[in-house]
């Protein structure tokens, strides 16, 4: 299965989404909340902006129709740290998950992302056929 534009902006979704409750969580997520661009590990290097507000994000792609809503939960008990996304809203995969893993330094994210739906979580930050990994800069 090839990865589309959609799948992009989960992945950076996953990597800024956080659980609501637990005051790590919180932790977690007030330091993944703002505006993050970045682009794809490997070619074409497509370009993509995440926004991040609470367990909420937002992902914009380069195309108009390139966009996606959706509510994150993050497991950081594990390494590579979890995150999972479910889409709200999009032109396609409305209620779908996105299982990725993230790893966050200062300023830097980089989050590995499975196809929507796709059961398999990536197990290291490799592209591969269905898994899409990005790089992004806090704004």
């Amino acid at each position: 299965m090839k990865i589309d534009s959609s799948i992009r902006w989960l992945l950076a979704v996953l990597l800024l989404g956080a659980a609501v409750g637990c005051s790590r969580q919180k932790m977690v997520i007030t330091s993944l909340e703002g505006r993050w661009t970045g682009h794809d590990a490997s070619p074409p290097n497509a370009s993509c902006e995440v926004t991040v507000a609470g367990n909420r994000l937002e992902y914009r792609g380069v195309q108009s129709n390139d966009w996606t809503r959706g509510v994150f939960v993050l497991n950081e008990k594990v390494q590579p740290m979890q995150l999972d996304l479910t889409i709200q809203e999009s032109p396609q995969n409305v209620g779908a998950t996105v299982l990725a893993i993230y790893e966050q330094q200062g300023n830097d994210l980089k989050i590995a992302a499975a196809s929507p739906g796709d059961p398999q979580r990536p197990a290291d930050f490799v592209s591969g056929p269905n898994i899409r990994v990005v790089i992004f800069k806090r704004q």
